[in-house]
């Protein structure tokens, strides 16, 4: 996934053994039809992540003829490096951290993923109940097709660290 739109240049048409090469092409290029679908769509423009199908079809006076051949645009491979919590006073028992979103690396330039629509999280985990800086574990799940984590899965568990502000009763 590159985030643009897919192009293809067809340089050759291979009709037979006998028949191969730039002339042959330049003689069909005008009766050349080019086609992708998509499984389940008939959407015309192809970007996105996914499996494919081109079709190619010629019809001349010289030859008529079709060929469809399967492709596969791959998901980009990201990172979550970080997370960012909802701030919290202590609460005795309370281990539970709301997560508000999470850092990406490797997103490709001018795109963004939304918490909610792109990923989901679960909320974090903390490793004490007291005041003061902690660990916090949490679990994000892509839902964006066209980014998986850097190991090939949709699911990473990610670390960040969250301030727990001691709580001062009013006098």
């Amino acid at each position: 996934y590159t985030g643009s739109e897919f192009e293809l240049d067809v340089n050759k048409v291979k009709i037979s053994d006998e028949f191969t090469g730039e002339d042959l092409t330049e003689k069909l290029k005008p009766s050349l039809k080019i086609s992708y679908s998509q499984e389940g769509t008939d959407k015309p423009i192809v970007k996105d992540a996914g499996e494919y199908k081109i079709n190619a079809s010629v019809e001349n006076d010289m030859y008529i003829g079709q060929y469809s051949e399967k492709f596969e645009i791959l998901p980009c491979a990201i990172k979550a490096v970080s997370g960012n919590a909802v701030s919290m006073s202590y609460i005795k028992g309370n281990f539970n951290v709301t997560m508000l979103n999470t850092l990406f690396e490797g997103l490709l330039e001018c795109e963004s993923l939304s918490a909610g629509a792109d990923y989901k999280m679960s909320d974090g985990k903390m490793d004490s109940d007291q005041p003061g800086e902690h660990d916090v574990e949490f679990t994000v799940e892509l839902k964006n097709k066209n980014y998986v984590f850097e190991n090939g899965t949709k699911t990473q568990v990610c670390h960040t660290k969250v301030e727990i502000k001691k709580w001062t009763p009013c006098e």
